[in-house]
């Protein structure tokens, strides 16, 4: 060996699986609005349903596309499961997620940055989804 590496050892099937339940949570202060904000980190899950609520099946042609038409939610969707109570539970349910988005940008871009840092959630990530299922009017298609 070159050099001492410190090795540890491998995590068994019951280490990983203890570690549900443990998120990273940070409290934001939120000027604007008078007070803090509890911000949870998305589940592996959690963040799978945003992911799927950015695509939508295409008809006939069992493809995927870019739901576009929910790109405006994108932000309301992850602060409606990421802003949560003492006891770690969301705030907020689906049916709040169009208010939220009614509300100043200021405020909820922060929160959604840190919501989406805390849960390895990227712009470059919102933009591949976006990108990846997007069709060009003038792009090829693979049907006949």
């Amino acid at each position: 060996m070159d050099g001492e590496t410190a090795i540890t050892p491998l995590l068994s099937r019951e280490q990983i699986l203890a570690q549900k339940g443990k998120l990273l949570v940070r409290d934001v202060p939120v000027p604007e609005w008078g007070g803090t904000v509890r911000i949870r980190e998305l589940t592996s899950k959690e963040r799978v349903q945003v992911e799927m609520s950015m695509v939508r099946q295409s008809k006939g042609s069992g493809g995927a596309q870019a739901n576009l038409d929910s790109y405006p939610m994108l932000r309301g969707r992850v602060l409606a499961r990421t802003i949560v109570n003492d006891a770690l539970r969301p705030l907020f349910t689906e049916a709040d997620i169009a208010d939220l988005t009614e509300l100043a940008a200021g405020p909820i871009e922060r929160l959604f940055e840190i919501a989406c840092a805390m849960s390895g959630l990227s712009q470059q990530d919102v933009d591949t989804m976006v990108g990846e299922f997007v069709t060009t009017p003038n792009g090829g298609s693979s049907s006949a």
